[in-house]
């Protein structure tokens, strides 16, 4: 998922922003398994051949191992299905009508933090949540 500094994920209805080095990021993080997102989210990935797999219900249908990219779905009654969390957090926050549940992350142990540099975004910080 990617936030912005106040979980912020979306603001009526459209991404907050995007960075194709991030998306190299995600890509590479999940190599070897499945990316999973919904048409919405898909429309970011066009130009590259990787593994992704792109289905409405995909939080309902991903095994175990699976990544699933979230943009734009509230993901609150998947709690019990959701392994680890990557953020890609935002150094900066954007308006926003759509929220990231901080439940999900207080309930969980940040178990690594990076910094990069993005291609839009000077510093983009990917953190990772386990239980």
């Amino acid at each position: 998922v990617c936030l912005d500094q106040k979980n912020g994920m979306m603001f009526l209805g459209k991404r907050q922003s995007k960075d194709r080095v991030l998306r190299a990021h995600m890509l590479q993080i999940s190599c070897g398994a499945s990316l999973r997102m919904n048409a919405y989210s898909a429309g970011q990935f066009e130009e590259t051949s990787f593994n992704i797999c792109i289905m409405d219900d995909f939080l309902e249908r991903a095994p175990k191992g699976d990544y699933c990219f979230v943009e734009n779905m509230y993901v609150l009654q998947w709690e019990e299905r959701i392994e680890d969390i990557i953020v890609y957090r935002w150094n900066r926050i954007y308006p926003a009508s759509m929220y990231f549940p901080e439940k999900l992350l207080s309930s969980r142990n940040l178990i690594q933090k990076e910094i990069f540099a993005g291609y839009s975004h000077d510093e983009i910080t990917q953190e990772v949540y386990a239980l």
